[in-house]
C-alpha cells in the first residue's frame, strides 16, 4: 500500500507546463510556494523536484535526449545523478526548453542544482539561500551562489572558492520588509516596556514533537500535572543520547517558567504557531497552549508571520533556538533565547554575554533576566547588542542586499 502511495504521489506530481514563457528565471521547492506572491513571475516557473515536476511532450522529448547525452557524455555525473533521474532530466528539459538563465533554490539543502547545471552543461546561474540554521554549511555550497543567514565559522570559511558567498540575512524577512514598507521602522531602538508587558512565545511544536506531548500528557492537564510530568520526563532523558527528546523537554520547561512567571506578573503571552495552517497539527498545537491561562494562540501562515512581528516591534519575543527569534533581534526588538538542555546547536550560537541569552537557568534567575530586559532603556539596548557574538546572529536586513539579490537572478518583485 506505501509503494501504491508513493507512485501515486509521484504520477500525481506532474504538472503540465507551458513554454516560451520569456521569462529569465526559475524559482524551486520544496519550501517557498507561497513567496510566489512576491514575484512577478509565472507560476509554471516554480517547480518542486518531489511535488511540482514540469511535463509536456517538447520537455519529455528534450530530456530523453539530456538522458542519453548525459549517459554516453558525461558518465560520471549520469551515475551521480542517477537515483534522481525519474526528476532531474524533466526539470532540465524544461530550463533548456525556457532558456532559463537563473536557477533560485529557497533551500540550500537540495542536492540537484549542482547536477543540474552539470547535465546542462551552459551559463546557468544557481542560488542557494540558507533559510535555518546550520551546524556545517560546508555540505552544502553546490551553488554558484549561496545567500547567507548568519556569518561564516572559521571552518567554513575556506570551503569551496568556486561558491561566492553573500552577507544576506533572510529573504522572508526582507521581502517582507518592503511590502510593508518598514525599513526606516525596525531602525527603530525599543525603550522600556510598559507594565505588565506583552510577550510573544515563538513555538517550537513540529510534528514529532506533537507526538511525543500527545504520549506523555493528556490533553487537558492542571499546573501540578504538567510540572510533575515534566519532571518526570526530565529524570527519564536527562542523558546525552537523548538529544531529540531533550530539545522537547528545553522547550516545556520554558513553558512552565513563562507560564509562572506572567502568572505572577499579569502579562500577557501571544503565541506564535509553528505548525502550518494547512494541517491538522495546528488544532492539536492549539489545544497544548490553551492548558495555560494567560497564553493566546495564533493561527497564522508563514507570510503572515513576518507581518505580525513587524507589527509588534515593541513586544518581547521569547524562544529556544528559533531562527525566527534570531530575525526578530535583528530588526531592534527584544528578545530572550532560553537554553537550558539544548546542546547540540553549539556555544557560537546559544552563549554570549548579551542579556537575551538565559542558558541553564534556575526559575528565580530566568525571572530576573526577563525584568532586567523589560526595563533596558535604548542606550541599554545597544550596549547589550554589541556584546553578542558576531557568529551567534543573523545579517541584519537592509533594503540594498534585497536590490543585488534580484538584480543577480534577475527576479522583479510585483508592483
Amino acid at each position: 500500500m506505501k509503494l501504491l502511495n508513493k507512485i501515486n504521489r509521484y504520477f500525481g506530481s506532474f504538472h503540465y507546463s507551458k513554454y516560451d514563457l520569456n521569462q529569465l528565471s526559475v524559482l524551486m521547492g520544496y519550501q517557498g510556494k507561497d513567496l510566489l506572491v512576491y514575484f512577478e513571475i509565472c507560476e509554471d516557473n516554480y517547480i518542486c523536484s518531489t511535488t511540482k515536476r514540469p511535463i509536456n511532450f517538447k520537455i519529455f522529448v528534450v530530456a530523453m535526449n539530456l538522458f542519453f547525452k548525459t549517459a554516453i557524455r558525461q558518465p560520471t555525473v549520469f551515475l551521480k545523478s542517477l537515483r534522481w533521474f525519474h526528476t532531474i532530466y524533466f526539470i532540465c528539459g524544461y530550463l533548456k526548453l525556457n532558456k532559463i538563465s537563473s536557477l533560485v533554490s529557497f533551500v540550500d539543502y537540495n542536492p540537484l542544482p549542482k547536477y543540474i547545471k552539470k547535465i546542462l552543461d551552459n551559463k546557468l546561474i544557481t542560488f542557494g539561500i540558507q533559510n535555518s540554521r546550520r551546524e556545517n554549511r560546508s555540505s552544502h555550497f553546490n551553488f554558484d551562489n549561496y545567500l547567507l543567514l548568519a556569518p561564516l565559522k572559521k571552518n567554513e570559511q575556506f570551503s569551496n572558492h568556486s561558491c561566492r558567498k553573500h552577507d544576506f540575512g533572510s529573504l522572508r524577512l526582507l521581502l517582507a520588509l518592503n511590502k510593508n514598507d518598514r525599513w526606516n521602522y525596525i531602525q527603530k531602538i525599543p525603550d522600556t516596556n510598559e507594565v505588565p508587558s506583552n510577550f510573544i512565545l515563538i513555538s517550537s511544536i513540529s510534528k514529532d514533537f506533537l507526538n511525543f506531548i500527545n504520549f506523555n500528557f493528556k490533553s487537558k492537564f492542571s499546573k501540578q500535572d504538567f510540572k510533575l510530568k515534566l519532571q518526570e520526563l526530565i529524570n527519564k532523558y536527562d542523558n546525552s543520547n537523548y538529544f531529540r527528546e531533550m530539545r522537547f523537554i528545553n522547550f516545556l520547561i520554558l513553558c512552565d517558567y513563562l507560564a509562572d512567571y506572567t502568572n505572577k506578573t499579569k502579562d500577557k503571552v501571544a503565541i506564535i504557531n509553528r505548525s502550518d495552517t494547512k494541517f491538522s497539527e495546528i488544532s492539536l498545537e492549539k489545544k497544548f497552549f490553551e492548558n495555560f491561562p494567560r497564553f493566546e494562540f495564533n493561527r497564522l501562515t508563514k507570510i503572515e508571520k513576518y507581518d505580525y512581528i513587524l507589527a509588534k516591534k515593541n513586544r518581547i519575543f521569547v524562544s529556544d533556538i528559533s531562527t525566527l527569534s534570531r530575525e526578530c533581534l535583528s530588526t531592534n526588538s527584544k528578545c530572550i533565547f532560553f537554553n537550558y538542555y539544548v546542546h547540540y546547536t553549539g556555544d557560537y550560537w546559544t552563549k554570549n554575554d548579551a542579556i537575551f541569552y538565559s542558558n541553564k537557568e534556575e526559575k528565580k534567575d530566568f525571572y530576573l533576566r526577563l525584568d532586567k530586559i523589560k526595563q533596558l532603556n535604548k542606550v541599554d539596548f545597544i550596549n547589550e547588542k554589541k556584546k553578542i557574538r558576531f557568529g551567534a546572529s543573523i545579517f541584519p536586513p537592509n533594503k540594498k542586499k534585497l536590490e543585488e539579490f534580484l538584480n543577480m537572478s534577475n527576479l522583479k518583485l510585483r508592483k
